[in-house]
């Protein structure tokens, strides 16, 4: 980022440096081109603590950390009214990620005291009673009604705290970096779950969305300003 760029002025807003660390980056020894290249974009901000670390690093400044860009935008008015399921768990992984047996057995249990199908939406997972393609608008939808959501996803953990869904969030070496950041801005840790974790008293567990929501609020004003 930042290098051949020929607009006059050139900034990130909410970038990540995903599952890459500093020690990522001085092992492979491109901590001077990566600082010189950010230090020529005309303002940055980011959207985790890891990312921020990195920059203040290698480029000498603070940067600004903002909020995803989905949860400022209200996207009621474009979702669907009405989706063609209701009563199901929510799945939403990357494709045949989710495939740890002990998570897969605890999710059907689940589904089976509840009640509950196990749907995966946008992408297969072989063990779920449904797999759909959907729109992301309905993508929306679907966090929306869903009863219970089990992600292992950035923005799967994103759009189940912007439609204040009962939520687990499946913490992996790939991932932590970005998750546990997200989760720690809105007070959501207990929301991380391992192999071991009872699923099912995380996903009874209440969840203070009115605290979540004003925090978003508050984050809102400062992305958008």
């Amino acid at each position: 980022y930042g290098k051949g760029l020929n607009a006059p002025t050139v900034i990130s807003y909410a970038g990540s440096f995903g599952a890459t660390t500093l020690e990522k980056i001085y092992h492979y020894h491109i901590e001077k081109p990566i600082g010189e290249n950010l230090r020529k974009l005309n303002a940055v901000s980011v959207r985790d603590q890891n990312s921020a670390d990195i920059v203040k690093t290698l480029c000498g400044f603070e940067p600004e950390q903002h909020i995803d860009p989905t949860l400022i935008f209200d996207f009621t008015e474009l979702e669907p009214p009405k989706i063609n399921d209701d009563n199901y768990i929510l799945i939403y992984g990357y494709d045949n990620r989710i495939k740890e047996k002990k998570i897969i057995q605890k999710i059907q249990e689940i589904a089976q005291k509840k009640k509950l199908k196990i749907i995966s939406a946008g992408v297969w997972q072989d063990w779920c009673d449904k797999n759909i393609l959907v729109t992301p608008f309905e993508l929306l939808a679907y966090f929306r009604n869903a009863k219970y959501v089990v992600t292992d996803t950035f923005h799967g953990t994103v759009f189940s705290i912007k439609q204040n869904r009962p939520f687990v969030t499946i913490l992996r070496d790939s991932n932590t970096e970005k998750l546990y950041d997200l989760l720690r801005r809105f007070n959501l840790t207990d929301r991380s779950v391992t192999l071991d974790d009872d699923l099912y008293q995380k996903l009874n567990e209440t969840i203070n969305y009115e605290e979540v929501n004003k925090i978003i609020e508050k984050e809102k004003e400062k992305s958008i300003a």
